[in-house]
């Protein structure tokens, strides 16, 4: 890669990244394989990934044409250890100067409002943030926010930052409006709004907000956060009732992390726990 030989970069990485060994239990048991990975986490090669990562996208980005460069630097993140790579990074590497990083960069972003998965939503917030700044991750949530709803609640996250909360009210009114009621992204938005709102000292929108929380993603503690304040009670306890009547239960007991595209539904546990505290209040 140094003396700028980028195809030839570009293979050697590929055999070292799709290395395995076959590993045969000397007692007689199973025998396996092990990943580069693996093989690196049980101290059986001295490889430093997040260099290797690195290496892989500042050659393929040399090597590839504009048209092709997002979607084979995007085609490596497959691999567990680009995980935690910046794709901003990779512009101080290197003995040769990227060219054309701004025209990559729209590129980029674009490619990525096409993809979906967790993974995308994550390197698609990290570029806007990067490239157009906090400006130009609300301009894309607002164009952007049914492939990628998260994108609201990562601009409110920046203006939080600032203390801007007059701003992301404004936001949060505006994607709890436009964002599909059932998602449970919605939900963590609504909490963040309703935070934004307490510091404006706007008790009702926060109140309103948090019944939102409870509608789109019907956890417990979002159900018990209505029962906090007496004209809550009052106002929302007949609709958060309607609204655990038609969740849908689900018999998954296993713990599922918040995504952009997760659905409201509940375990038969969380279901009865929810019809109990209904019965108590």
């Amino acid at each position: 890669m140094n003396d700028c030989r980028y195809e030839e970069a570009v293979t050697i990485f590929k055999l070292i990244m799709d290395t395995q060994i076959f590993v045969e239990d000397e007692d007689g048991g199973d025998s396996f394989e092990l990943s580069l990975e693996e093989m690196v986490d049980e101290k059986l090669v001295g490889v430093n990934l997040k260099v290797l990562a690195l290496d892989v996208l500042y050659s393929n980005y040399q090597l590839q044409t504009a048209a092709q460069r997002a979607s084979v630097l995007y085609s490596y993140f497959i691999y567990p250890y680009f995980k935690e790579i910046h794709i901003e990074d990779i512009f101080s590497i290197g003995r040769e100067e990227l060219r054309d990083t701004d025209m990559f960069l729209q590129l980029w972003i674009d490619f990525l409002m096409q993809q979906s998965g967790e993974v995308s939503a994550c390197l698609l917030k990290e570029g806007l943030l990067y490239y157009k700044g906090t400006e130009g991750l609300l301009e894309m949530a607002r164009k952007g926010y049914k492939e990628h709803p998260s994108v609201y609640l990562a601009a409110l996250l920046e203006y939080e930052k600032t203390h801007d909360y007059e701003k992301m009210k404004g936001i949060g009114k505006e994607a709890l409006d436009r964002i599909e009621s059932d998602l449970k992204i919605r939900g963590e938005i609504a909490l963040k709004t309703a935070q934004a709102s307490g510091c404006l000292n706007d008790s009702e929108f926060m109140k309103e907000c948090w019944y939102e929380a409870f509608y789109s993603n019907s956890t417990i503690p979002n159900y018990l956060r209505l029962f906090t304040d007496g004209e809550v009670i009052r106002e929302y306890k007949d609709f958060a009732e309607k609204r655990i009547e038609k969740l849908h239960v689900s018999e998954n007991h296993y713990n599922q992390c918040i995504s952009e595209i997760a659905k409201n539904n509940i375990t038969d546990i969380e279901y009865k726990y929810l019809i109990l505290f209904l019965g108590t209040f």
